[in-house]
């Protein structure tokens, strides 16, 4: 039809716009009709899910920051500096795929640490990774310098 690529995308793009209620009633009625449309829908969803994820942390290192955790069930992006969840929330991105998507779209920008779900919630929670602190005990302890924290 079309021997140009960018007339073609162009067409295409035009006749998605022009039918776009026409296309949404569409997957809307086989979304609901088709049992194995939805499933495969899904699969796909959760591979897509997968793969971004595991491009966040392989471009953050692919290890937790403070305990060395690299299963990337395990992991997680944490704010270095805090504010998280204001941030995400002028992002309008919960968390997971948006995030990492947009993570991804803006080069993965500095400010980011992986972290495991334990070091994330004591950095929340107790305000530091007890890992560290351990580590930074042992240290100064061999060192000779008091410990107090």
């Amino acid at each position: 039809m079309f021997r140009c690529a960018t007339k073609q995308k162009e067409y295409l793009a035009s006749w998605h716009q022009q039918n776009k209620e026409k296309r949404a009633s569409e997957y809307q009625d086989r979304y609901k009709n088709d049992p194995g449309f939805r499933a495969k829908r899904a699969f796909y969803q959760r591979e897509y899910n997968k793969r971004i994820k595991l491009e966040v942390i392989a471009q953050y290192g692919g290890e937790c920051r403070g305990c060395g955790e690299k299963h990337p069930d395990l992991l997680c992006i944490d704010h270095i500096y805090g504010g998280g969840v204001q941030h995400r929330k002028e992002l309008k991105r919960k968390s997971g795929r948006s995030f990492y998507a947009w993570l991804k779209h803006e080069g993965f920008p500095s400010g980011f640490q992986l972290l495991c779900f334990n070091c994330n919630n004591a950095k929340g929670v107790i305000g530091h990774m007890p890992h560290k602190v351990e580590v930074h005990n042992f240290i100064r302890a061999g060192l000779g310098l008091s410990i107090s924290l």
